[in-house]
């Protein structure tokens, strides 16, 4: 089991891998943890939606805190469960859900496109389950990565991942593309293009699984908001909303948009007034949304 070190978090640099989201600090940990538990409840503690059955190997790519790993272990104890960053996995505390790490985890600290060709325990054809989630902001090519994956499944294994796109729209506009016109949002969609991201992810995804040969691909979608507006009517989106609200907006201003937009050229002013404008259209706002993408495919 890898054991966190600070130094080698601060160290942990992949110059060929884009992650333009915080999560090197105490907390961007609990942040992290927090968005988590959010998803869980929005899913009604639903974590893998494949149909696993007793799974022997499973990989969490870009496992984060870890706390998505433990569960995984802790849900299919007989499996070993690989999670994989590119920085240490931060120490669980006595808050956390799960605050032990089962013994049949295993963290490998590296980019997974490396590791799927050099590491022994990453071999093709020997994987029962590969989960994923919110890499929206830190993969690139993806359809070289999720090809890449599938050749990692045994046959009969399952490739899941769960992300956003980042298209946010109005319930109370009879559900109007409210983000269209954003200027942050025009200005991190060209630099995302530029960097090799697809902020459509949520939605592409099932197009780029049938690519890579998986079949049965299915897509389930959650309707997330930003902020407790639609708490009453479904209680389970309570937690995510109101993390939305307080956190994605500082979040992708301050770190998202100056790392995505980075080579844009963009002036002092310019990206103030950007900053200024993210802030303003992420914040909690009644009948704002956008969707989560659940997005699973087998091999033959």
């Amino acid at each position: 089991m890898s054991e966190f070190n600070e130094d080698a978090t601060k160290k942990a640099n992949y110059k060929d891998v884009e992650y333009n989201m915080p999560r090197d600090n105490t907390g961007q940990h609990a942040r992290l943890n927090d968005q988590a538990a959010g998803l869980s409840e929005l899913m009604k503690g639903r974590l893998v939606h494949s149909p696993l059955e007793r799974p022997s190997k499973i990989i969490d790519v870009g496992c984060g805190t870890g706390i998505v790993t433990r569960h995984l272990g802790s849900i299919y104890p007989s499996a070993s469960v690989y999670g994989i960053d590119i920085s240490p996995v931060p120490p669980t505390n006595a808050s956390d859900v799960i605050p032990e790490t089962p013994p049949n985890v295993e963290y490998i600290v590296g980019d997974i496109r490396k590791l799927a060709i050099e590491d022994e325990r990453l071999k093709n054809r020997s994987f029962d389950c590969i989960f994923q989630r919110l890499l929206v902001c830190g993969m690139t090519q993806w359809q070289s990565y999720l090809s890449q994956m599938a050749a990692l499944l045994r046959p009969g294994g399952w490739l899941e991942i769960h992300e956003y796109a980042f298209i946010w729209y109005n319930a109370k506009e009879s559900d109007q593309n409210l983000s269209s016109g954003w200027k942050w949002q025009l200005a991190a969609r060209h630099g995302a293009a530029q960097l090799g991201l697809d902020f459509d992810i949520g939605v592409n995804a099932e197009g780029y699984m049938q690519e890579a040969g998986l079949v049965d691909v299915k897509v389930e979608k959650y309707m997330v908001p930003y902020g407790t507006w639609l708490a009453t009517e479904k209680p389970e989106t309570r937690r995510i909303g109101a993390h939305n609200a307080r956190d994605m907006g500082p979040v992708f201003s301050e770190t998202m948009l100056p790392g995505i937009t980075r080579k844009l050229d963009l002036g002092e002013t310019e990206m103030g007034e950007l900053k200024d404008d993210c802030r303003h259209c992420l914040k909690g706002e009644d009948g704002k949304y956008w969707w989560f993408y659940v997005t699973a495919g087998r091999k033959e």
